[in-house]
């Protein structure tokens, strides 16, 4: 196995819980068992599915308007409608793929940049 890129953070509990990363790359939204669901098979295993094209773009513009909050820019009021967006489909389907996620640091100066957060995934 190899680690891939994740391209975006969704949500972040004690660890990446929900975004989009390449599997054999390609981009998938992954999601974790352990949050959303209270599986107890411990805190690596995530759901993944095909992110389709008009999701991924409003993934990307939804990261790029939290980089600018993040970097102190103020509340966007198009975020909110994103959101509101991408919430169904950001549910898994029920034949979502299952794998177990090993996340390693990108060791640079910012976190999160256009090309994502500072780290990737392996997923096995």
């Amino acid at each position: 196995m190899t680690y891939q890129r994740v391209h975006i953070e969704i949500t972040w509990w004690d660890g990446p819980r929900e975004g989009v990363a390449d599997l054999d790359g390609v981009p998938h939204y992954f999601r974790s068992r352990w949050l959303y669901e209270n599986d107890d098979r411990g805190n690596d295993e995530y759901r993944l599915w095909p992110i389709g094209a008009e999701a991924l773009a409003l993934e990307r513009e939804a990261w790029e308007r939290f980089l600018a909050w993040f970097e102190g820019h103020g509340d966007d009021p198009r975020a909110a409608e994103l959101e509101r967006l991408l919430e169904p489909m950001r549910e898994p389907p029920p034949d979502a793929l299952v794998r177990r996620g090993r996340f390693r640091s990108i060791h640079r100066a910012v976190n999160y940049t256009p090309e994502g957060p500072a780290y990737e995934v392996e997923w096995t």
